[in-house]
């Protein structure tokens, strides 16, 4: 009894170093499990945004088909309708894209400057009663569009 008197310093600093070191420990095992949760959080993440952007894709892919088809019948105020559907749906395809693909992603902004484009051709013609100039080339624009969308469906770029 007398020694553990005599040595209860030594003790504690024993029992200190024992507390520090798990401590320590548990600091290491909680720094690995927040980024364990955080690497989760950023592939759930990834995985809603892949699929949401696969729908506006396919969104986007229907509009202009559509568009295409009212184009063939001469349904140009009808159309009209459907052109700032097709830019919102671009948008949101462009915004949902991880930053680091930026080839694609200006792609997709591109494809929203065409859409911007053909919609000024066919307002204007609306607006001088005649059909826009080009309807065929309207639809190869918007035909090459949708290919790009398509291209990117079908491939996992847009899914890292």
């Amino acid at each position: 009894m007398e020694y553990l008197v005599e040595n209860w310093g030594n003790f504690v600093g024993v029992l200190g170093v024992i507390v520090s070191a798990a401590g320590l420990w548990y600091a290491i095992l909680a720094r690995r499990a927040a980024r364990s949760a955080e690497q989760a959080a950023n592939e759930a993440r990834r995985a809603l945004s892949r699929n949401l952007s696969s729908v506006d894709i396919e969104r986007a892919v229907a509009l202009i088909d559509r568009i295409k088809a009212l184009h063939r019948r001469g349904n140009w105020e009808w159309v009209l309708e459907l052109y700032p559907e097709l830019r919102r749906t671009l948008t949101e395809i462009h915004a949902s894209m991880p930053e680091d693909l930026d080839e694609i992603r200006s792609t997709v902004f591109e494809s929203i400057s065409w859409v911007v484009g053909i919609e000024n051709k066919v307002s204007r013609a609306l607006y001088a009663n005649t059909e826009p100039d080009d309807a065929a080339g309207l639809d190869d624009t918007l035909t090459r569009i949708q290919q790009n969308l398509e291209t990117l469906q079908s491939t996992d770029v847009h899914r890292r």
